[in-house]
């Protein structure tokens, strides 16, 4: 009994302890989880997505195309049917509508949703109803030194096809249909030059798709200090126009946009302002920074 139990303790020390993650690598754990979930991608580059529209997957991160499709014979709330069941292999299983009818904006895309009662009473037990709008563009602005001639712009997204799932299958041992996510990315070296952006002819942000727009403007100003900076607002648009059938398709997913220096130098500066910071602008500067 006594070699029993020596050699449990032999045993016990022979394995190291795992040492508990650290507060900032809980956190770190704790963004991704919560980014994947709510922006994506939840299963890496090349997921599949089983659902009826990725839309509904993902909360945040999301593109509408600039140019929405109305359905002139639905009501608002409505959903319209990606496929036509008539032309579906009976065998496979309906993948069910991919959007909601929508009305057409400049640079937003709308949703509206209500019940089965009067539009113009709400929804059935008289409650109004749900507006929701997604963007279709994404943007910012930033201040750059004024001996700098030129930028780096990048921009990544993920756009997703209906095609055959690799592992998925239908009751009838077919592939099933799912969204396939593809991961897209475009760049361009933009010459700092003051006035709205501009392409040369024939010249595209994204080769692989025309549609996607870089876009924005330049100006030149003068500090309270005398030096000169570059101000750039730069805008990724989804200039795409949303057909009737797989709508998701024309979606932009997890879209990001970034600039740099073409040679890896700090060149971003902060505006100056010339009026002194009081306390709380001071402490909301250090939060921000």
């Amino acid at each position: 009994m006594a070699d029993e139990n020596q050699e449990q303790i032999d045993l016990d020390e022979a394995q190291p302890a795992v040492p508990p993650p650290s507060g900032n690598e809980l956190r770190a754990e704790l963004l991704r989880l919560v980014e994947g979930d709510l922006v994506g991608p939840a299963g890496g580059d090349h997921e599949e997505i089983d659902e009826s529209r990725v839309s509904d997957r993902y909360l945040s991160g999301m593109l509408a195309p600039k140019h929405r499709c109305p359905d002139d014979d639905s009501s608002p709330g409505t959903q319209s049917v990606e496929e036509n069941p008539e032309e579906e292999d009976p065998d496979e299983e309906d993948s069910g509508p991919s959007s909601m009818v929508v009305a057409v904006e400049a640079t937003e895309s709308s949703i509206s949703s209500s019940g089965a009662g009067d539009p113009d009473d709400g929804g059935a037990d008289g409650e109004p109803a749900i507006q929701t709008t997604f963007p279709s563009s994404i943007g910012f602005t930033c201040t750059v030194d004024g001996a700098v001639d030129k930028l780096r712009v990048a921009a990544s997204w993920g756009r997703y096809e209906k095609v055959p799932s690799d592992h998925l299958e239908t009751d009838a041992g077919k592939p099933k249909k799912v969204w396939r996510r593809i991961p897209e990315q475009a760049e361009y070296v933009l010459p700092l030059v003051e006035g709205d952006i501009k392409f040369p002819a024939n010249v595209h942000f994204c080769d692989a798709m025309h549609e996607i727009l870089l876009e924005g403007r330049v100006r030149r100003q003068r500090g309270s200090d005398g030096r000169e900076v570059w101000v750039a607002t730069f805008f990724l648009v989804n200039g795409q126009t949303e057909p009737r059938e797989l709508r998701d398709a024309h979606w932009l997913f997890q879209a990001q946009l970034t600039a740099e220096s073409v040679d890896g130098r700090g060149v971003f500066v902060r505006q100056a302002s010339g009026a002194a910071l009081d306390d709380e602008a001071a402490e909301m500067a250090m939060l921000y920074r």
